[in-house]
């Protein structure tokens, strides 16, 4: 038994899945970095702020 009173095959299950838990946590700030990144790499490819979102000439 855990400290909890768990069997200690349901108490490494819920470690398990807090470990992953908290990997998808820290790992979800870095991931959104890279994808701003990018998104900012295809923006400048396009002419940049504001020219990258014109889609017709102003008359």
């Amino acid at each position: 038994m855990d400290l909890l009173g768990r069997p200690l095959a349901l108490a490494a299950a819920a470690y398990v899945r807090a470990i992953a838990h908290y990997q998808n946590v820290v790992g979800a700030p870095s991931e959104t970095m890279r994808l701003m990144a990018e998104i900012d790499r295809v923006i400048d490819g396009h002419g940049g702020r504001p020219g990258a979102f014109l889609t017709a000439a102003k008359a």
